[in-house]
């Protein structure tokens, strides 16, 4: 069966460009596949979230698997907070065997940010461990040690912070799913590319690395970045930009438009997340000349 395409564009130096849409409530994803179509000229490959935040969304593996038979690429992530070994192990079986080729290891958000605070978390591996486990099906053997009946080959992924501080904690996580076998990375929300750049010359060349951006829509949603997400960092300036804006959101597709541009010539390929702003996804590209 083929390989990632994903992977071939990174080998290939072409630049590619991935998309992460979100995983939804219920069993319309109309929605979801509407914005992958949108997109279709413009990302290579779909980030399916899964259960992000700690919400209950429809399982990502019957998404990615819908994706594949419209001919998209899907990047399967999966969260190990929600599952145990055998079910982690089973499931990316399972997604090989439905073409999925592009596996994004979590570990995932603690259970007490979302809807389920009462849940048990499971946690049973990190994203450490399950990008070892994943290295060993590739082996041929199951985390128990048992043969298996065909392997799979899959392009292993993680997240990285680019900018979060102190920088060699960042280091050290990375590097240690370097060594578990994570072979790209897409980045958290970089706002400050000269914090970014300044880890990836660190880094540059032991893996893939591609950087993730957003859409700043408005001073509420920005604000809510720089005080409440952690390890986000967003510089005043930006934020004054918008202040002083006329319209929030044209200033806030000029600062994504800035930031690629400061970006391209050094990262492997652009993570847009764009939380529903998908259609000014063409624009951003366009203006900021990856597109």
């Amino acid at each position: 069966m083929n390989e990632s395409r994903l992977e071939q564009k990174l080998r290939n130096r072409e630049f590619p460009i991935t998309a992460e849409l979100f995983s939804i409530r219920g069993t319309d994803v109309s929605t979801i596949m509407k914005k992958a179509e949108l997109l279709r000229d413009y990302a290579d490959a779909f980030n399916i979230t899964d259960n992000h935040r700690a919400t209950m969304r429809v399982c990502p593996l019957a998404v990615c698997s819908k994706l594949v038979q419209t001919g998209l690429e899907p990047v399967f992530q999966i969260t190990c907070r929600d599952r145990n070994r055998l079910a982690l192990q089973s499931d990316t079986l399972g997604a090989y065997l439905m073409g999925i080729r592009n596996i994004f290891a979590v570990t995932g958000d603690h259970l007490s940010v979302g809807d389920y605070p009462m849940a048990f978390p499971v946690f049973d591996l990190d994203s450490v461990q399950f990008l070892r486990n994943l290295t060993e099906l590739e082996r041929g053997r199951d985390s128990a040690g048992k043969k298996l009946r065909g392997a799979p080959k899959f392009f292993k992924g993680a997240a990285v912070n680019m900018t979060a501080t102190p920088e060699w904690i960042h280091l050290a996580k990375l590097r240690k799913k370097i060594v578990a076998g994570a072979q790209f990375f897409q980045s958290q929300l970089i706002f400050s590319p000269e914090l970014a750049l300044s880890m990836l010359e660190k880094v540059k060349g032991q893996a893939y690395f591609i950087a993730g951006i957003t859409i700043l829509k408005d001073l509420t949603f920005t604000r809510f970045l720089k005080e409440k997400v952690p390890g986000i960092y967003i510089p005043d300036e930006m934020i004054r930009h918008q202040e002083k804006a006329g319209d929030e959101l044209k200033a806030g597709l000029e600062i994504a438009v800035s930031v690629i541009r400061e970006l391209r010539d050094h990262f492997d390929g652009l993570h847009v997340m764009a939380l529903g702003l998908e259609e000014y996804i063409p624009e951003i590209l366009k203006k900021s000349g990856v597109r």
